[in-house]
């Protein structure tokens, strides 16, 4: 098949593929592509929905959402995590409130884009996401039944058959491509049990009022669709690389065929001017033929007339032949670039993707943790003889920790690994090795004894371990150790980032020890954090 005989079923392609985009309204991808944007909002007594539109931190939601405040107000996102907020601006006439997100960092959430095309559309499907009687993120679906009403007090507001609910106040309203087009403000309720039912007669502000409000607040925001037409196309999805170049062989080859179709057309108006310029000279000559008598040329006078030039009508054919060509060539450039640039826009999202994605998990504290630290140690006794004096010693102490809730920005769980190594005088060794009934030899001070343990550090602030521990014996006369049971449970408090305060209380028992002692330390650790997730 010719390549000109390709067009009529590229056209139909084409009708075909605008009608199925035009048809195409995919809730779940809309959810899958918006979700991260939308918050759930709790202010004063009252709950109410918001969605992110710059990652800077701007949310927007209704005023009457937040014209009550309290201390604890706070907007969260869909995966839990909750941020403090200011009010920077606010608009009663058409109930727009734009918020300020506290120590705001959050890579995955999503900006919603609001749409900046003037008005979606009497009859557009849309969608509402919100938190409808404080049920958290749910999604509706419906169409604008009036895109601007007229009434005087309303000139910014759209009726849509959405349904919502108190919680679904200040919550996008979305078209197909996940672009804003409207922000749910209130819904027309019976004023009595007399009154006839009123049903799906909901009114949101409508974007062009949204956009006036955050330029008068001279706040950044975008309007770049997160869904594609394409992507409606293949039910929602994605485009494969594969599937790229494929559209990109498409359209190039829609170029070639274009072009193609153009040199078809040069060629035929030129085969007419040819023509034309042929019957335009037959038609001078029998002119000229018409005012010279016939009889008195000779045969070298009329070979000399059917020379006369007529150049100058192909010069310019061929001028405006040169011409086409290099429209086409400009046009197939055009294209190129235009796939190109759409490449390099593709390739320059998911670069910004990855640095803050890296930024985000650069700002995470160390994976793996070493503890390095030291202090007192105050040896107790048994529970039934506990003295609370002078009984002291020295310790040293490490840890490694492997932290596994990474997601926490400061203080996380981990896995640990615990060493204590110390000492007793004579005389708080003598204690001990009198409650445990062991043989007893002064004067080889410090008596050593050391501990391994392994346990959990609960939100960096809470210990809980069990090891082994050994009390060395280097006394001249007496010889071998003491094996033993250890359990710890301990807490820190941070004093300074590096710097923390630790105090331990432990169990000891088992084997050597007849009888179970207990035992306090106090000291400092100083806390490194290696590697990031």
């Amino acid at each position: 098949m010719k390549k000109h005989q390709k067009l009529p079923l590229l056209a139909l392609f084409m009708l075909v593929y605008a009608i199925a985009v035009a048809q195409s309204f995919n809730s779940e991808l809309i959810m899958e592509r918006c979700k991260s944007g939308v918050v759930y909002i709790e202010s004063g007594e009252g709950l109410g929905s918001g969605f992110l539109i710059h990652e800077e931190g701007w949310v927007v939601t209704n005023y009457h959402v937040v014209e009550e405040r309290s201390g604890k107000d706070f907007a969260e996102f869909a995966d839990g995590d909750r941020y403090r907020f200011t009010v920077h601006a606010y608009d009663e006439e058409i109930d727009l409130a734009l918020l300020k997100l506290r120590s705001f960092f959050k890579a995955e959430a999503q900006p919603l884009p609001i749409f900046h095309k003037g008005l979606a559309g009497t009859g557009a499907d849309v969608a509402a996401i919100g938190n409808p009687r404080g049920l958290k993120f749910n999604i509706t679906r419906g169409i604008i039944s009036n895109e601007q009403l007229n009434v005087t007090p309303l000139p910014f507001w759209l009726q849509t058959d959405v349904a919502v609910n108190p919680g679904n106040s200040g919550g996008p309203l979305l078209d197909k491509n996940g672009q804003v087009v409207g922000v749910v403000t209130a819904r027309f309720e019976r004023q009595s049990l007399f009154d006839r039912d009123i049903q799906n007669m909901n009114f949101a502000a409508n974007a062009r009022g949204l956009i006036a409000f955050l330029e008068d607040a001279g706040v950044p925001y975008h309007t770049k669709p997160l869904i594609l037409d394409s992507e409606l196309l293949l039910g929602g999805r994605e485009l494969t690389p594969e599937e790229l170049a494929a559209q990109k062989d498409l359209e190039l080859e829609r170029i070639a065929m274009e072009k193609q179709k153009e040199q078809e057309r040069i060629e035929l108006e030129k085969q007419k001017d040819r023509e034309r310029i042929e019957l335009e000279k037959e038609k001078l000559r029998r002119q000229l033929l018409e005012a010279m008598e016939l009889d008195q040329l000779d045969a070298e006078q009329q070979r000399e007339l059917r020379k006369i030039d007529f150049s100058y009508q192909k010069r310019i054919l061929e001028k405006q032949k040169a011409v086409e060509l290099e429209r086409l060539e400009n046009q197939r450039i055009r294209a190129r670039l235009a796939v190109e640039e759409e490449a390099c826009r593709l390739a320059q999202k998911e670069q910004l993707l990855k640095e803050r994605r890296k930024a985000y998990y650069a700002g995470l504290p160390g994976r793996i943790g070493i503890r390095l630290g030291g202090g007192a140690h105050y040896y107790l006794g048994p529970l039934n003889s506990m003295d609370i004096g002078q009984h002291t010693g020295w310790v040293a102490t490490a840890a490694i920790n492997y932290r596994f809730d990474v997601n926490s920005r400061d203080r996380g769980s981990a896995l640990g690994v615990f060493a204590r190594l110390g000492g007793y005088q004579d005389g708080t060794f003598s204690r001990l090795a009198d409650h445990q009934e062991w043989p007893v030899a002064t004067g080889e001070a410090p008596h050593l004894f050391t501990e391994v343990e392994g346990g959990f550090l609960i939100r960096e602030w809470l210990r809980l371990s069990y090891g082994k521990g050994i009390q060395h014996r280097t006394e001249t006369d007496i010889a071998g150790s003491h094996h033993y049971h250890v359990a710890t449970i301990g807490s820190t408090a941070r004093l300074l980032k590096p710097v923390e305060l630790v105090f331990n209380a432990t169990g000891r028992f088992g084997q050597a020890y007849r009888q179970l002692s207990l035992a306090a330390e106090l000291g400092l650790a100083f806390r490194l954090g290696i590697g990031k997730w």
